[in-house]
């Protein structure tokens, strides 16, 4: 492997990392804010989300994010892990 490529590689991992990083803080920040706002239940954000939307929906709806950014953040963590190891 050329030493430019392996530059290359190298960068492209420690970015995956700090995209990890700030997914996993990001997510952790959402978490618990929506814990706050799914314990408090303003009258405002029902509104916000719809008439016909009950909080039960809300929150599917809420898990079902973040279990997808959580999908879509397992992905980076093994496309950086790949080339962390590739550019060894």
């Amino acid at each position: 492997m050329s030493e430019e490529l392996r530059q290359i590689i190298c960068s492209a991992a420690v970015a995956g990392w700090w995209t990890v990083l700030l997914g996993a803080v990001w997510m952790t920040l959402a978490w618990l804010i929506w814990r706050v706002i799914l314990k408090a239940k303003p009258g405002w954000l029902q509104k916000l989300w719809g008439v016909d939307m009950d909080w039960k929906e809300i929150q599917s709806i809420m898990i079902t994010f973040m279990a997808v950014a959580k999908l879509i953040l397992f992905v980076c963590v093994l496309a950086s892990a790949w080339l962390t190891l590739w550019v060894r």
